[in-house]
């Protein structure tokens, strides 16, 4: 059984304060504490204990787990009928390539390590109408098939035969 005590969750703003932000930057900060949960409580969270203990609505702790799922920035285990999000890896590298045809475009490489190993994530980006960078999703590799799915990916790319 699981106990409330083993997530850990940051400083959090007065509650006045965070419904008094724009629906966008509310949106930024509930997302940041979230990913914070995540990475500070490395037995993973459930939507309930990210909910009683940031007191945030449970749609929106399920709203913003679901969108960190669908960008890797988190990932779902389901375990006895419940669902736990563990944060994608601690980043140990990261670098950005900029989409040459499109400035707004990008994405962010990174390498990732966490208890299942080391891995490479792809994580699309994308500059908005407002100047803000959103996530538009992303694909993790584990280390170890890296070199083979660069080169599988370069002979796809190039239609190389077998």
């Amino acid at each position: 059984m699981r106990h409330m005590t083993s997530i850990i969750v940051p400083e959090l703003l007065p509650e006045k304060e965070i419904e008094s932000m724009r629906p966008r930057e509310k949106q930024r900060y509930i997302e940041s504490v979230i990913l914070k949960v995540l990475e500070r409580s490395p037995r993973g969270a459930t939507i309930s204990e990210i909910e009683s203990r940031t007191h945030f609505a449970r749609n929106t702790v399920t709203k913003h787990l679901n969108r960190l799922v669908a960008t890797r920035q988190a990932t779902r285990a389901v375990r006895s009928g419940v669902s736990i999000y563990y944060r994608n890896g601690n980043v140990v590298a990261a670098i950005d390539y900029r989409d040459r045809t499109n400035p707004d475009h990008f994405y962010t490489l990174m390498k990732l390590r966490n208890e299942d190993g080391d891995f490479v994530y792809v994580q699309e980006k994308e500059v908005d109408e407002l100047r803000s960078i959103k996530v538009r999703g992303g694909v993790m590799i584990a280390a170890s098939v890296a070199p083979g799915f660069v080169k599988r990916l370069r002979d796809f790319v190039f239609e190389v035969e077998k």
